[in-house]
């Protein structure tokens, strides 16, 4: 996504249910306070996600692939007013290290 928005839009990777990457090194989350966003995912909308939030409008969806032909389809919000209080309020405060923490449950568990 940052490829192809260009420099002058922020762009935002959350894996708070997943096993993080390197886009956890660069989150600030308390910045984006206040702030609006547009959400996309193939998965569509985020339960947990959007109760970080004061309002979600559903933009419409995007197709992928070639014409034609869908490969995949993003989904598309436009969420109002982010707050860190909510469910994932220990992710959005520190990123890096929850993505860690649940990183070693999945090897020390066995969970692929």
């Amino acid at each position: 996504m940052a490829y192809y928005v260009g420099p002058n839009v922020e762009v935002f990777c959350a894996h708070y249910d997943g096993r993080g990457s390197q886009w956890d090194l660069w989150q600030d989350y308390r910045g984006l306070e206040g702030r609006d966003v547009i959400y996309a995912d193939t998965k569509g909308a985020s339960r947990k996600l959007f109760t970080h939030f004061d309002e979600a409008i559903e933009l419409g969806t995007f197709p992928l692939g070639a014409e034609g032909r869908t490969a995949k389809t993003i989904y598309l919000f436009h969420l109002r007013g982010f707050h860190v209080d909510g469910e994932l309020k220990r992710y959005f405060g520190t990123p890096f290290e929850d993505s860690r923490r649940r990183l070693l449950e999945r090897v020390r568990s066995g969970d692929d």
